[in-house]
């Protein structure tokens, strides 16, 4: 009789297992997924399986818990994978009957295949890799899904919104935000995105008639449909208005200026100018308009003599050079006397961000008064000064305004090249001081400091030689007052006569 050893017994229970193991393994193969034995090839575990009538899906396996809505109809399926399996039909029945086709993924999903097979209105899909998925590409996957979960975390979450569509323009995602649209610039967002690409924009405002709210529309078009963005504008849209309206308001201001403007960006070109620069400069429009450099500018100036003509060329460029950096600074203002008798002043202004503006002012009628003017002062001073009375004139604070040569002979002065101001008080003790001698000027000096209007009296004065002094003090407008002295040959007694007006 055999002895039975342990050791025996563990061999037999070994192969024992094996045997199990084998034919539960064989079972597997005749018993699993009995829906699809009309798909030919053997079925790996991580195979999916789709059952749709017509092209609604009645039933799925894809190996795990759980419903994938963007699947539900033919439609969304093709949407759905179209990228990997581009020669998918538009719809099943254009698939051939009772013939198993087979697709091939491209792209990132290469290696698997789409196995279809219709009968009637019934078909069968198996999506299956051609060889077993390996540990990297099972790292990658989940790497992907991950990727791509938090792509859609994003967008979910994403402040403006999101819708995507398929490639007949209707939806099959959209975030929170999308919904919270209005109606008309959510269905106006649809219509662009179903429109010929030929005709689509990047991006186009939509207005809301009801609550004048402005969005922007933007479309990324792809192999399967569209990408739809949309972003209220609102408060941009009202900047801009306001920016165009007060922009227009000084292009209308600049416009009725007679002063010519012209402005000159960072890189010292023309970058704006009005009318009046085109009537006080003779530039043709069209060069204005081309923005020229700022040196081209003056040179145009100077080639139709709207500058004074340089005696050295390079002198006057290195002027002008110092003039723009003048004018960058504020401190650039000059007078041009223009060969046409025309003068022009020239004005120079720093602009924010390295801009520079001149403002070209014709004042020609202007230096002709002033011009006249000083003619007309320069005459009546002239008469003064052949007067033989010594006149002078004091202003309203009793301080000397001007004085006649005559005048200025008899007391040694020159109120013009004096510093001090002459009073009153400074100007009596001068005729003091003078070949007249002592006399009693107290009453003339008091009437002189005095603010009575309309004063019109003489004085007679009697010298320390015994000469006679006519004082004539009179008030003028504006609280001036003058003082009018001869000295008389006559040698009367000293009296005194007032005369009011």
């Amino acid at each position: 009789m055999d002895v039975v050893t342990p050791l025996y017994i563990l061999i037999l229970m070994g192969a024992a297992s094996i045997v199990a193991l084998f034919v539960l393994w064989v079972s597997g193969l005749f018993l699993s997924r009995p829906s699809d034995h009309a798909i030919q090839g053997q079925a790996l575990p991580s195979d999916a399986f789709f059952l749709f009538q017509d092209d609604r899906l009645a039933d799925m396996d894809i190996g795990a818990d759980g419903s994938m809505e963007d699947l539900q109809s033919w439609e969304g399926f093709r949407t759905a994978i179209g990228a990997q399996f581009p020669d998918l039909p538009n719809s099943l029945a254009d698939l051939p009957e009772d013939l198993e086709v087979r697709l091939p993924a491209i792209g990132a999903a290469q290696g698997a295949r789409l196995i279809c097979h219709r009968q009637g209105a019934t078909t069968r899909l198996r999506l299956t890799l051609e060889n077993a998925p390996t540990a990297w590409d099972i790292l990658n996957n989940a790497t992907a899904h991950h990727h791509r979960t938090n792509l859609i975390k994003a967008l979910h979450d994403a402040p403006n919104a999101v819708c995507v569509t398929d490639s007949a323009g209707r939806a099959t995602w959209h975030n929170p935000e999308w919904a919270s649209l209005p109606s008309v610039v959510a269905n106006i967002a649809m219509e662009e995105s179903g429109a010929d690409e030929s005709n689509a924009v990047p991006a186009r405002r939509i207005t809301d008639p009801d609550t004048s709210r402005a969005f922007e529309l933007r479309i990324a078009a792809h192999d399967t449909g569209s990408s739809l963005f949309v972003s209220e504008i609102t408060g941009l849209v009202r900047a801009e208005n306001a920016q165009r309206k007060f922009v227009q308001t000084l292009t209308k201001t600049f416009a009725n200026l007679t002063t010519g403007l012209a402005v000159f960006d960072r890189n010292q070109e023309l970058a704006l100018f009005n009318p009046a620069l085109l009537e006080l400069t003779a530039l043709p429009a069209p060069f204005l308009t081309a923005r020229p450099h700022v040196m081209s500018f003056f040179d145009s100036l100077r080639d139709r003599q709207v500058m004074p003509e340089p005696r050295n060329y390079a002198k006057w460029r290195k002027h002008i050079l110092d003039m723009i950096e003048s004018a960058s600074d504020g401190l650039y203002q000059e007078n041009w006397a223009l060969p046409s008798g025309l003068t022009y002043r020239i004005t120079g202004r720093p602009h924010p961000d390295g801009a520079v503006a001149f403002l070209i002012e014709d004042i020609t009628d202007e230096m002709s008064i002033k011009r006249r003017f000083r003619a007309q002062l320069d005459l009546r001073q002239l008469v003064l000064d052949e007067m033989d009375d010594a006149i002078t004139v004091f202003d309203s604070r009793n301080l000397l305004m001007f004085c006649n040569q005559r005048c200025a002979d008899l007391l040694g002065i020159d109120p013009d090249s004096s510093f001090a101001d002459f009073s009153v008080a400074d100007i009596i003790k001068a005729y003091t001081d003078t070949p007249l001698g002592h006399a009693d000027w107290g009453e003339v000096e008091a009437r002189l400091a005095s603010d009575m209007g309309g004063m019109k009296e003489k004085f007679l004065l009697r010298g320390s030689a015994g000469q006679v002094i006519e004082c004539r003090v009179r008030s003028l407008s504006g609280g001036t007052k003058m003082l009018q002295v001869r000295p008389m040959a006559t040698s009367t007694e000293p009296s005194r006569t007032a005369e009011r007006a």
